[in-house]
């Protein structure tokens, strides 16, 4: 844990750094996490750094509206990344930029980022936005990913709907925020960091709804999620990776600091034919919504996979 004298926390502000290398192209300023068990590194990292390098291209008057992005592969956590920044032709006032993540001259992700120049302020606005029941934060907390020098801390998981429902409807929840306070009063750089934790474990969803523990999902199950009370699935995960991430950033966003508690509500909306469709929806402690996010990954079992819905 943070200020044993054994393992330091990772800092978030450090983890977002980027450093130019040229016109438009950067790279990353430090050695980005690297969580227990995995081959690569953290596919949050090149997420938020997308967005870091994508905003340095544009007006200062611009909010970011969503991220649309692909892994091709697993990055290497001692190896340079450096980003490539591309403007797209669009819309004046929704600047697009395609951006272009590689590791010795092999892509390891792509991300298509679209900005929005900041409307005047509509009454109507407020109609629209959708506001779920401010909640207080529930205890204990932890580390991140399970271990302590995970940039972030969070809950344990709590299921938020009735677990006898079928798994499509199973809603599971948990807060999370940046274990150190940001020193940055940049709101983009707010949401770089808010997207980087977007991506905490959120694939394993497709296998949690159906009370199937992953080896490397460091999230205990909640005792209602059983698979005994669900359907008797006993084969194991034999491969989990990521295919693409989106994530839509709604107004309110900007108003909103990682390193305040935020809470996700996930659901997997369908699994089968060894792919997998996750989701969730990121509150504010005020109940805000500031954000919503698709996953979908590569689902292997053990044994022959066939639809789990």
């Amino acid at each position: 844990m943070e200020g044993s004298g054994q393992i330091e926390a990772l800092n978030m502000e450090e983890l977002l750094k980027l450093r130019a290398l040229g016109s438009n192209i950067c790279t990353n300023a430090c050695d980005p996490w690297l969580p227990l068990g995995a081959q690569g590194i953290y596919g949050g990292t090149m997420v938020a750094h997308c967005i870091m390098a994508a905003r340095a291209t544009v007006r200062g008057d611009c909010s970011i509206a969503s991220l649309r992005s692909t892994f091709v592969q697993g990055g290497a956590p001692r190896t340079p990344i450096h980003y490539k920044v591309d403007e797209l032709e669009a819309d004046a006032s929704l600047p697009l930029r395609a951006v272009r993540a590689s590791q010795k001259g092999q892509c390891i992700f792509t991300a298509v980022v679209r900005f929005q120049i900041r409307p005047h302020q509509d009454a109507r606005d407020s109609l629209a936005m959708h506001q779920a029941t401010s909640r207080k934060v529930m205890g204990p907390v932890k580390d991140g990913g399970g271990a302590a020098e995970c940039p972030y801390i969070c809950s344990d998981l709590e299921v938020s709907s009735d677990p006898q429902n079928s798994p499509q409807d199973i809603t599971i929840s948990q807060w999370v925020k940046v274990r150190r306070p940001l020193m940055l009063d940049d709101p983009m750089a707010q949401l770089a960091a808010i997207a980087y934790m977007s991506d905490n474990y959120l694939l394993p969803m497709a296998t949690r709804v159906h009370g199937i523990h992953w080896v490397r999902d460091p999230e205990v199950l909640p005792s209602s999620l059983k698979p005994s009370q669900l359907q008797p699935i006993d084969e194991g995960v034999n491969l989990m990776v990521s295919l693409d991430h989106t994530i839509l950033f709604h107004p309110v966003a900007e108003a909103v600091r990682a390193d305040a508690w935020i809470r996700p509500e996930m659901q997997s909306p369908w699994a089968g034919h060894e792919r997998a469709l996750v989701s969730q929806r990121m509150f504010a402690a005020t109940g805000h919504l500031i954000a919503t996010v698709y996953q979908e990954g590569v689902l292997r079992m053990n044994q022959p996979a066939y639809p789990m819905l």
